[in-house]
């Protein structure tokens, strides 16, 4: 996973936004931080334009179906995005 994000993000910024319910983020925000990154987690969308537009993070991690709502506000930031899917169909 380390070698994955550290190509992804730049070497400077190590802040990790993670869009999601509570149980998935806070096991997704104790294993990056393990790994050195520093997470914030949001779960409403109306927080994102204020949490991004302040905060410089360098990935953000969103899940699918439940961020859904989040996507079209993330395009204007241009942050790379990881989207994880727990929906089978």
């Amino acid at each position: 996973m380390n070698l994955l994000l550290n190509e992804i993000m730049s070497t400077e910024n190590k802040k990790i936004l993670i869009i999601d319910e509570l149980g998935f983020s806070r096991i997704c925000s104790a294993i990056l931080e393990k790994e050195g990154y520093r997470t914030n987690v949001i779960s409403d969308v109306q927080d994102i334009d204020t949490t991004l537009g302040y905060m410089g993070f360098g990935l953000v991690i969103i899940s699918y179906p439940f961020g859904a709502n989040f996507l079209e506000a993330l395009k204007k930031f241009k942050i790379p995005t990881i989207i994880l899917s727990d929906c089978l169909n």
